[in-house]
């Protein structure tokens, strides 16, 4: 991958390595982590929709990590955005920021979701 171009929507090798190559529990963490992010960004747009900013930086970070983990990289760099503007206590661009990360893991959750099937 050149430094200009975009990163994979999801890393196939980096969720069977979380899955230690096991094709069962690919599905599962696929599932759970659908589950989870699905819950967290309705608290995260309500924070948001609140000026929260620093409750929206905090829950932008979970959903980080677990896209991180699961190889959704696309939704690991969107959701790092939405973190940073919240972190900083600002909540000019917070809105831009989350509907860029809830479409980048509306893009990992359609992969994962056939990975799941």
């Amino acid at each position: 991958m050149s430094a200009d171009s975009e990163p994979p929507v999801l890393d196939h090798n980096r969720l069977s390595m979380s899955a230690g190559g096991d094709t069962a529990l690919m599905r599962q963490l696929a599932k759970l982590y659908i589950a989870d992010v699905d819950a967290k960004l309705q608290g995260l747009g309500q924070a948001v929709a609140d000026g929260e900013a620093e409750r929206s930086g905090n829950v932008a970070h979970g959903i980080k990590g677990a896209s991180a983990t699961i190889g959704a990289e696309q939704a690991c760099e969107a959701f790092m955005r939405v973190e940073r503007i919240g972190r900083s206590g600002e909540t000019e661009g917070l809105e831009d920021a989350l509907r860029v990360a809830r479409d980048a893991y509306l893009r990992a959750r359609a992969e994962l979701r056939s990975l799941a099937a």
